[in-house]
């Protein structure tokens, strides 16, 4: 039974908002927008149509799968959960959260 609460726990993983934030700070290899900081809700709306564009850009580039019009829901309203709970969100942020939709 200890392995099926570790398995549930990872499965879970996603759904605590802390855990997104050590994505924050990125990699050397992201682009400087997806650094800058949205603050408003309008701001996230437009950070996350701009990281699922240029995911779909990458993706049809290296011939990958796009994300899918279910996963954008999620990806936006998972974006919207973090950005309430912690007042900011960068493209780093919703990248990984893209890539684990993925």
């Amino acid at each position: 039974m200890k392995h099926l609460h570790t398995f549930e726990s990872y499965l879970n993983e996603a759904n605590d908002l802390s855990y997104w934030k050590d994505y924050a700070e990125g990699h050397n290899q992201s682009p400087k927008w997806m650094n800058d900081e949205a603050t408003t809700v309008s701001a996230v709306v437009a950070l996350v149509d701009k990281c699922i564009k240029d995911w779909n850009s990458q993706a049809s580039k290296e011939g990958t799968d796009r994300v899918s019009k279910p996963s954008e829901k999620h990806i936006g309203d998972l974006a919207m959960q973090y950005f309430k709970q912690f007042k900011t969100i960068n493209g780093n942020v919703i990248s990984a959260m893209i890539m684990q939709e993925s």
